[in-house]
């Protein structure tokens, strides 16, 4: 009996030995031993690592899906694309790149504007997002249906334009609103305009004239825009005041004539989207020529919101 007892201990400690051994190469359990326990260890850590690293770059995928563009997408295009809102990402991450290319200098000058000026300000976004979806619309490169640009670009204008209208004493404002409908009726192309249509985030900066449109576009006076842009400058009338030589900072000069079109920046011709037009001796000039004054402009939804 006593041998049998040894014999059967042997025999399970032996069966142990061989399950251990078995089991080891199918699980692969690392026998340890001086020389190969680092080399071990340093294996095991990098497969705990992996599984890890993989599962935060999902999380990460799916948190800023809309965030990331294509490779040969530029600087510029992600940068811009992280001001936007969740929405409008979405919309910016659906355009076909090689479509869109005609207008990513707008989209980079926006893009710098944005950081000189709006940066840290509550107006980057609502600022990114108007500028990207009105030149998407206006380029016909949105599906308005699928993805509400309208209604985007309404909710924000909306804002603005009760903001602004909120700077204006009632009866200064009752005096421009009547007198741009006057304007109105003065010609087949003339139309009136509201002047909170003219946004300026600027809180002490408004029209002090009233804005009328012409074939369609918003004019301003010369004088409203040089406020409203915060441009210095310095006004001389020749050619019996049919042409205006505006000198501006850093010695450029500036040359716009009544009844055209064509603005010129130290010799350098801009073609603006109105002629410069002579209300009862105002002079009122296309807003677009904000440009040339180192501005942005937004134009949709018969408004424009310089900044």
């Amino acid at each position: 009996m006593i041998f049998v007892r040894k014999i059967s201990k042997s025999s399970v400690i032996l069966f142990s030995i061989v399950s251990i051994l078995f089991l080891s190469k199918i699980v692969k359990i690392p026998i340890l031993n001086a020389d190969n326990k680092d080399e071990i260890i340093s294996k095991e850590t990098e497969e705990i690592k992996e599984p890890l690293f993989s599962e935060s770059n999902e999380l990460d995928d799916e948190s800023d899906q809309y965030s990331d563009l294509s490779s040969d997408s530029s600087e510029v295009q992600h940068e811009i694309c992280n001001f936007l809102s969740y929405d409008v990402k979405k919309i910016f991450n659906s355009i076909d790149n090689k479509k869109a290319s005609g207008i990513f200098n707008d989209l980079d000058s926006i893009y710098k504007r944005l950081v000189e000026k709006y940066e840290n300000s509550e107006h980057l976004q609502n600022l990114a997002d108007l500028s990207v979806l009105s030149l998407f619309i206006n380029s016909g490169l949105v599906d308005n249906e699928k993805f509400s640009a309208s209604e985007i670009i309404s909710r924000i204008l909306d804002n603005y334009k009760n903001i602004t209208k909120s700077k204006y004493d009632s009866g200064k404002y009752s005096i421009m609103e009547k007198d741009s409908l006057a304007f109105s009726e003065t010609g087949k192309k003339t139309d009136s305009c509201s002047p909170e249509s003219v946004i300026s985030l600027a809180s002490d900066k408004m029209l002090n004239n009233y804005p009328i449109k012409y074939d369609g576009k918003i004019l301003v006076s010369l004088e409203d825009l040089f406020n409203i842009s915060e441009t210095p400058y310095d006004i001389e009338y020749m050619d019996n005041n049919s042409t205006i030589v505006i000198k501006l900072r850093k010695n450029k000069v500036l040359e716009i004539e009544s009844g055209n079109n064509e603005a010129f920046l130290n010799d350098n011709r801009k073609v603006m989207n109105n002629p410069v037009l002579n209300v009862q001796g105002v002079v009122y000039v296309s807003v677009d020529l904000a440009k040339s004054l180192g501005c942005q402009i937004i134009e949709c939804n018969d408004s424009v919101v310089i900044f």
